[in-house]
């Protein structure tokens, strides 16, 4: 069998004036809908970009006889574009609606996932920011209420758990003695008793207080407030929460997509935080206590068994419980739902400098953990809050965006990012910066989609933050004639950074001026893209490939008989040691950039070392997220496994004060890898051995610990 899976459509001219291949008319007739998709050439997908597309993207629209079906990737991208524009439509440049339509068709720029999902879909149209970060009020509930109302949205949230940040809390004073009922017709009660356990009663006792949970997520999100105020009251308190009214599992969710988790979920967790806070009665909730009971609201919030949370636990060097935040998901099963990293400041570099004990003793817990399983990282909030209006402490779950926290409830502040791919526009630079001012445009009209959460809002029609990224740097940078790990000591490279975040500067900008609005606090931010890059089959921000030539394999029910054929065509086919009754077919591929750009250009990831790769994202870094425009680079470095904690600490050390953030992953040796790294003679040994087929993949694996909502 003969694999063919072409990355970009011939249709698309990556460097002529017309950079969409889509003529004007087209287009504006597909806009007003008097053409349909059907008109259009195809989109340049990467080589899984139609399925991660259809998987993620795609939402269930009419089809005209009764029923649903997807839409479209062109349907998809003239609701964002119509959707956005709607925003400030007297302040459109002229064809700025065909630009942009262009633009994001072609995938050559494509705004974060949450603007695919959500934009120009008017009940949720209103949840379009990716990421946030949560503090803390005056009421014990602020923090948790707020983490857990966003995390709904499906958006990320990270947030501080230091001492400092936390003293404005009350204590826990009283204990409160939860109980779950749900009635005996209900189709998960069974369920509902497993998940609650000793909590479970059939019906409550006469006189005790009866919540009913309200099936809605407010309603989840506003029953764990009470519960958690209560133990900030004198007491004690009996509490029943009756969860008959949550829908059940697996229905529908109408405004966000996907399938209801049923009412099991929100009873553990509510035991669970019964559980938590009664350990801290007469005293205040500890860090990772308040992390824990984070955590079960993260763990509860699972759409039909979708992971749908991201978390970003932080806790300050001088912490007292910092040795224990260090080394809390060392066996890798607590606290799952978040990523960790220690906070760092200008005062850790110089202790550390200097052989302070105590830095000296985090730093190198941290690199331990780091080499070990790729936790914590390090978030330098003294270097980040440099250009900013206000010192920032939090950021979001994947540390390119820092962001303001409301003093009062604690409140935060969200994200807002897009990104542009550099590798499609090769040598040009017009394209390039046409494409970053028109990101920067697209982000700052979606500030003046108000959220519905006043104190956010609040914090947004301030700062106007937005994050202009940028992905396919290494195919860039080849087209320059460079290797990845040369762009730091090109200043021809540097110069077009720098120049490319002076343009998103000038465009959002020029924008917030003609609406007399706020001029955005920071313009640049360079994410991890996810699924976002593997739409168009290119590499994540600064990141190499994975490796030029690989193996991917996919695996196959015994019953299946597609392994059988395939095995008969020539692949290897082997049993799954991982679950039974199953086969693992192993395809050798090369890497769509080999299309694009001579072998000996591309690095890939094993060939770049720890030392090389924070030197790429601190150039990035100190260009295109520098001076007063930009806010952080988040990347992974990888590192090989069995590399020492020392070893490590000798590379990073050094670059302290150039980073903001710092995380690395251990590559981990098993057998049946879903990638495996081979040579090009192996490729071409397994090729021929499956008659001559042309595999072309794409080895990105997105964002390293799954610290991102897909969308």
């Amino acid at each position: 069998m003969a694999v063919l899976v072409t990355p970009f459509d011939l249709n698309f001219d990556f460097n002529g004036s017309d950079r969409a291949g889509i003529d004007e008319g087209t287009v504006r007739a597909f806009l007003a809908g008097e053409l349909g998709p059907e008109a259009l050439p195809d989109p340049q997908w990467g080589p899984l970009g139609k399925e991660v597309f259809e998987r993620t993207y795609a939402r269930e629209v009419p089809d005209g006889h009764g029923g649903t079906r997807k839409e479209t990737w062109a349907e998809t991208v003239r609701r964002v574009v119509l959707g956005n524009l709607a925003y400030a439509p007297e302040t459109l440049l002229p064809d700025e609606d065909v630009r942009l339509f262009r633009l994001i068709y072609s995938l050559r720029a494509i705004p974060a996932g949450r603007h695919l999902w959500v934009t120009g879909v008017p009940e949720v149209s209103h949840f379009s920011r990716n990421c946030y970060v949560a503090g803390y009020g005056r009421r014990l509930s602020d923090h948790f209420a707020y983490l857990a109302a966003r995390l709904f949205e499906g958006g990320g949230v990270g947030a501080n758990y230091s001492a400092d940040l936390r003293s404005v809390t009350p204590p826990v004073v009283a204990k409160v003695d939860v109980r779950i009922t749900c009635s005996p017709s209900h189709p998960d009660v069974d369920a509902v008793r497993q998940a609650a356990g000793e909590a479970f009663v059939e019906q409550p006792s006469p006189g005790v207080r009866t919540i009913t949970v309200e099936d809605s997520r407010e309603g989840w999100v506003a029953t764990w407030a009470r519960l958690i105020d209560l133990s900030a009251e004198p007491g004690p308190h009996h509490v029943v929460l009756d969860v008959s009214g949550l829908r059940p599992y697996g229905a529908p969710l109408q405004r966000f997509g996907g399938k209801a988790s049923g009412p099991a979920p929100f009873a553990r967790a509510a035991v669970a935080m019964a559980g938590i806070l009664a350990g801290a009665t007469g005293r205040c909730l500890s860090g990772l206590e308040t992390m824990s009971i984070d955590h079960e609201i993260a763990a509860s919030v699972i759409a039909g068994g979708s992971r749908r949370s991201a978390r970003l636990a932080l806790m300050h060097w001088r912490d007292p419980e910092i040795f224990d935040f260090i080394s809390c998901k060392a066996d890798q099963m607590s606290h799952w739902s978040a990523n960790i990293s220690v906070e760092i400041d200008a005062e850790f570099r110089s202790a550390l400098a200097g052989g302070d004990p105590h830095a000296t003793a985090v730093f190198e817990a941290v690199t331990t953990g780091m080499a070990r399983n790729g936790e914590p990282g390090l978030i330098d909030t003294a270097l980040a809050s440099e250009t900013e209006p206000e010192p920032l402490r939090a950021c979001n779950p994947c540390a390119e965006a820092f962001l303001a926290t409301d003093p009062v409830d604690g409140a935060g502040e969200a994200c807002n990012l897009g990104q542009v791919d550099l590798d499609a526009f090769g040598t040009d630079m017009d394209g390039a910066t046409e494409a970053v001012e028109l990101m920067a445009r697209f982000l700052y009209r979606s500030t003046l989609n108000p959220h519905p959460d006043p104190a956010a809002r609040r914090i947004e029609a301030r700062n106007r933050r937005i994050g202009v990224g940028i992905m396919g740097v290494q195919g860039w940078a080849a087209a320059h004639g460079y290797k990845l790990s040369e762009l730091p000591s090109s200043p021809e490279l540097l110069d077009k950074l720098t120049q490319l975040r002076l343009a998103a500067r000038r465009a959002a900008d020029g924008l917030a001026d003609r609406l007399g609005t706020p001029r955005s606090v920071k313009v640049t931010a360079v994410a991890p893209t996810g699924t976002i890059s593997n739409l168009r089959g290119t590499t994540p921000g600064p990141h190499p490939v994975f490796a030029r030539y690989f193996i991917r394999r996919v695996r196959f029910a015994a019953h299946d008989p597609a392994w059988e054929r395939l095995a008969s065509e020539g692949y290897e086919v082997v049993d799954d040691i991982y679950a039974d009754a199953t086969k693992v077919v192993a395809f050798p591929m090369r890497d769509s950039v080999l299309d694009r750009h001579p072998a000996e250009l591309i690095e890939q990831a094993d060939e770049v070392p720890v030392d090389k790769f924070l030197d790429i994202v601190a150039a990035v870094q100190a260009t295109f997220c520098g001076g007063t425009d930009g806010q952080a680079v988040s990347a992974t470095a990888r590192i090989p496994a069995g590399m020492s904690p020392s070893e490590l600490a000798r590379a990073l050390a050094p670059r302290l004060g150039r980073l903001k953030g710092a995380t690395v992953f251990p590559d981990v040796s098993r057998a049946l890898p879903p990638l495996e790294a081979i040579s090009v003679e192996r490729y071409e040994e397994l090729s021929a051995k499956a008659g001559g087929a042309l595999a072309i993949g794409d080895s990105n694996t997105g964002c390293v610990g799954g610290a991102c909502p897909v969308r």
